[in-house]
């Protein structure tokens, strides 16, 4: 029943009025579903998705035959109107069985396409046919944002290639262009997303029980990369994730893409992912990163002042590294001695009457503890005030401060800034928030 199938026939309106006086649509009415068999809720005559998993069912009387399933933007000039399934054209070619009114489908044998979304069984035996991947309209044309035509035919011809980005497409008809002969055609209407381009979004996050799964109370990790490859063209865009382990790409055109988490750090998901991206349907992907195993054990300043500490600053030789650290005394001034029993004294005698000196004794502590290898720079910290970050980079900041602003009595504009570098350094050292 599959007529017609290379014909080469003049462009004709698909939908134009003699075609229509000619050849009924709609015999045989199509349903948009999800992936689960349920009906697309329907908003102004158009099947609403809010992702990319479209299907067509078939109805129960449609005959057993060969059908070309196709999604066209909705553009009212049909001659403009383009084609958006992003397969091969022989891949929209599909074979339907009709066994007492239950629809089995399958792939028609020129199907060449590797990477197809399969065809889904739902619970009750009957097939679907997936719609995506989907281009994204182009409003240019004339053609709604993410409105989308589908058609199916046993009858198609070719359209003006000149017209269509994706070569010489088939366009589905309900009039076989050689014969006359009516076909077996239905068309509808769907929406995918909220009317904008696609995107594709997630989070990495810190898999504390490495499961695989973004479980409550499970951190976003910061300043990852996650890297978006469209694999038509090798091109490749990056992003780094934002304070809560968020990452975003926007505008992203439909199509077969490579997502991949970059940096080489264990993961408890798959670093790298093939996904496909439906036009305007958003797509999510998460990055699960396994559980730090680097030394993360603080030690405070009271240890840093008995004997235990005191025999690791000498063997280490670490007192004339503090001149590096900008540390300061109660009156801002800065702080060089590297006679231990002065450094002691001053270790424990920090007072908050100026907060660069309290500053100054907390990343003592922990620069002693990175530097005996009790705590690595990259061991992350979910501070309730600082948030997710390295202790490296609190280290830093509070360097930086220090350097900036020795003294910091009350009043001071600084004040608060260094309080919560102090307290951040302080949990840490006494191993509170570490991740």
């Amino acid at each position: 029943m599959f007529r017609n199938f290379f014909a080469a026939a003049a462009i004709a309106a698909l939908s134009g009025a003699s075609l229509m006086a000619q050849c009924p649509w709609n015999t045989h009415p199509i349903t948009f579903v999800d992936n689960t068999g349920t009906p697309a809720p329907i908003a102004a005559g158009y099947a609403q998705f809010p992702n990319g998993a479209a299907y067509l069912k078939l109805a129960s009387t449609t005959p057993s035959g060969t059908y070309y399933v196709q999604a066209n933007d909705h553009n009212p000039n049909i001659l403009n109107s383009r084609i958006m399934s992003l397969d091969f054209l022989v891949d929209r070619i599909f074979d339907v069985t009709n066994t007492a009114g239950v629809i089995t489908i399958t792939r028609n044998v020129l199907s060449t396409g590797t990477n197809l979304d399969p065809i889904v069984r739902l619970a009750d035996g009957n097939d679907i046919i997936p719609l995506c991947p989907l281009g994204s309209p182009d409003v240019t044309t004339g053609a709604p944002a993410c409105e989308y035509k589908v058609f199916i035919s046993e009858c198609y011809r070719n359209f003006d290639p000149v017209n269509f980005p994706y070569g010489n497409p088939l366009g589905p008809t309900n009039q076989n262009p050689t014969t006359s002969a009516c076909c077996i055609a239905s068309f509808g209407f769907m929406q995918i997303g909220a009317g904008t381009p696609a995107t594709v979004s997630g989070t990495v996050f810190l898999d504390s029980n490495s499961n695989g799964v973004r479980d409550a109370g499970e951190p976003g990790v910061p300043g990852c990369v996650v890297e978006l490859t469209y694999l038509k063209t090798s091109a490749n865009t990056s992003q780094t994730t934002d304070v809560n382990g968020d990452y975003t790409f926007s505008n992203v055109v439909g199509g077969d893409y490579t997502i991949a988490l970059l940096g080489g750090a264990p993961t408890t998901t798959p670093s790298s992912l093939n996904i496909t991206v439906c036009g305007c349907a958003p797509a999510v992907v998460n990055f699960g990163k396994a559980p730090t195993t680097q030394n993360c054990n603080g030690r405070t300043p009271g240890f840093w002042s008995n004997k235990n500490g005191k025999r690791i600053i000498e063997n280490l030789n670490l007192l004339p590294e503090l001149v590096t650290l900008n540390v300061v005394n109660e009156d801002g001034t800065r702080f060089t001695s590297t006679d231990y029993r002065t450094y002691r004294s001053w270790l424990l005698g920090g007072r908050a009457t100026n907060m660069a000196y309290m500053l100054s004794v907390q990343l003592t502590a922990m620069h002693f503890n990175i530097r005996s290898g009790g705590v690595s720079a990259s061991c992350m910290i979910n501070d309730p005030q600082l948030g997710m970050r390295t202790i490296g980079s609190v280290v830093a900041d509070a360097i930086l401060s220090l350097l900036s602003d020795p003294y910091t009595p009350s009043g001071s504009a600084q004040r608060g800034y260094q309080e919560q570098l102090k307290n951040a350094l302080d949990r840490a050292n006494n191993n509170l928030n570490w991740m």
